[in-house]
């Protein structure tokens, strides 16, 4: 159940920085809601590709597997961190 809710707050901040992003009346928001959203990428990209790669790879998984697996050992990641 927890996951859902990290998951839930994912998708709440996503969607407040895409309001924010489109608003037409707030530059000042526009710039946080870039930056939010490539630091959101570079962390994507830093923690989820080896993981990724290690299921591939290390444990000869199928890519779709190897994907379900790295989201499974995020959500865990995230759930002991919070």
């Amino acid at each position: 159940m927890k996951e859902f809710a990290i998951l839930g707050v994912f998708l709440l901040t996503n969607l407040v920085g895409l309001f924010c992003l489109v608003s037409p009346s707030a530059e000042f928001w526009r710039i946080h809601a870039i930056c939010f959203f490539v630091i959101e990428a570079a962390f994507l990209v830093v923690a989820g590709v080896p993981i990724f790669l290690h299921h591939l790879i290390r444990k000869k998984r199928s890519v779709l597997e190897s994907l379900t697996a790295t989201v499974d050992t995020a959500l865990e990641f995230l759930f002991g961190w919070v």
